[in-house]
């Protein structure tokens, strides 16, 4: 009977490990255009005709265990009504997810999510937490589809890394 029960839970973690891979629960917002989003704020300004949507007041942008905190979130839709552009600003933004079963938390004054490119680009006081390892700069660029982080210094300030070797 043991034996039954070891391999039935080796199986559930062998299908769990499985699913864990083959969830499109990658990226910054890879599948914005196809996946429910739920924005709630204080306000929202809607043009239709322009593609643009501006949400103020505590606002949270939910999508598929990705989480977009900040005090004004700014939407821009190309003319096929796919999502281009996600501007996040707030004192700080904040914006938590998951990428292949670790956890990524970036926080700056002024976040800018690029779907097509696959960017997040984290700008004032810009922090970003991947394991246990933390960026923080001016500036930072973060790739989803190839895990790139990018920084340079700015008015004197270098980025600074904490990097926890396994």
């Amino acid at each position: 009977m043991n034996s039954i029960l070891s391999n039935f839970f080796n199986f559930s973690k062998l299908l769990l490990v499985l699913l864990l891979f083959l969830t499109p629960n990658y990226g910054v917002f890879a599948d914005i255009n196809k996946e429910p989003i739920s924005i709630q704020s204080d306000t929202l300004e809607l043009n239709q005709e322009k593609g643009l949507a501006t949400y103020l007041g505590k606002v949270l942008l939910t999508q598929n265990g990705k989480e977009l905190r900040a005090d004004k979130i700014i939407i821009y839709r190309n003319t096929q009504g796919k999502l281009e552009k996600i501007l996040a600003f707030g004192n700080p933004a904040k914006y938590f997810g998951t990428l292949k079963n670790e956890h990524l938390l970036g926080e700056a004054n002024k976040i800018t999510f690029l779907t097509g490119a696959q960017d997040m680009i984290l700008e004032g006081q810009a922090k970003l937490i991947q394991k246990q390892d933390s960026f923080t700069a001016p500036y930072i660029t973060y790739n989803f589809q190839n895990k790139i982080i990018r920084s340079k210094a700015q008015e004197g300030i270098r980025p600074t890394i904490i990097f926890h070797p396994d």
